[in-house]
């Protein structure tokens, strides 16, 4: 998350965090609808907490979560994901995931989860809140 001058709040690709797992951007055969990855992660944060969740999710795109193909956290589950191109500013994972608890805390669990498929689904970069913006 980044908050523009005139306030807006940017959900920024995790892919810009951490090196993903290549497997991950390979076309597959999803085994969740959208609708149910979100239910299940919405779960998960609630027991998990949202740190803890942010934590397991930049863990399961690195590959380096021990069980990162079979977890409902991983978003391979509902989508393909697409490779972004272009570049933007990059930030620690440190700060990715205390700006996104903040940013959860004020969109809301689902609508996050929501944002942040359709950034790695279609390559943004980042998401602004309400509506997206492409940077490539």
């Amino acid at each position: 998350m980044r908050t523009a001058r005139n306030g807006e709040t940017h959900l920024i690709n995790p892919c810009l965090v951490v090196k993903v797992n290549q497997k991950l951007f390979n076309a597959h055969d999803t085994t969740f609808a959208k609708e149910d990855w979100v239910k299940a992660n919405d779960i998960l944060i609630t027991q998990d907490g949202v740190e803890g969740w942010l934590k397991i999710f930049l863990a399961t795109l690195s590959g380096s979560f021990r069980e990162s193909l079979a977890t409902p956290v991983n978003p391979y589950h509902a989508i393909t994901l697409a490779k972004p191109e272009g570049s933007a500013e990059t930030i620690s994972a440190d700060r990715w995931i205390s700006d996104n608890i903040t940013l959860m805390d004020r969109l809301g669990k689902d609508q996050w989860l929501w944002a942040m498929l359709d950034t790695l689904e279609s390559a943004l970069l980042l998401t602004r809140t309400g509506h997206l913006k492409h940077l490539v």
